[in-house]
């Protein structure tokens, strides 16, 4: 009860942990883009932070700074949908459209106000690769009000 309590009391000290990308990392450029979105989703009060993702790191790296903002990871695989819904606020949907960032970026939040996870006039975060179709790691971030 008392480790209830403490935690009750001490609620925030759960969310924005930091870890620091590691430069001499093959993917600090991908941690890092992922850490300043976390950074930035805390400084702006965002409600969501997305990302599309093939092999799920991208979400399980979010998930591990523990921001406040919903995680939601977009992919085309469903297994991996399953099990990155496992993570620390990542809830996973699926889509398997190709199509250009700026249009993906659109279909992300006209889906994520389908489902009522997103509101007109709330900001959301999105991570992906660029250009999108090479599928690559995280290297991009775009901060956007929902219209």
């Amino acid at each position: 009860s008392s480790i209830i309590r403490s935690l009750e009391e001490n609620v925030e000290s759960i969310y924005h942990r930091k870890f620091e990308p590691d430069p001499k990392s093959n993917l600090f450029i991908s941690d890092s883009v992922i850490h300043s979105a976390c950074v930035l989703g805390q400084s702006t009060n965002a409600s969501a932070i997305c990302t599309l993702t093939g092999t799920g790191y991208s979400a399980f790296a979010i998930s591990r700074q523990r921001p406040k903002a919903n995680i939601y990871k977009f992919s085309r695989k469903r297994d991996l949908l399953n099990k990155l819904s496992l993570l620390w606020g990542v809830r996973g949907l699926y889509y398997e459209r190709h199509k250009s960032t700026d249009e993906t970026i659109t279909d992300i939040e006209m889906l994520l106000k389908e489902k009522k996870y997103l509101s007109p006039g709330e900001l959301f975060i999105t991570l992906a690769s660029i250009p999108i179709e090479d599928r690559q790691r995280v290297n991009m971030m775009k901060i956007s009000v929902a219209s």
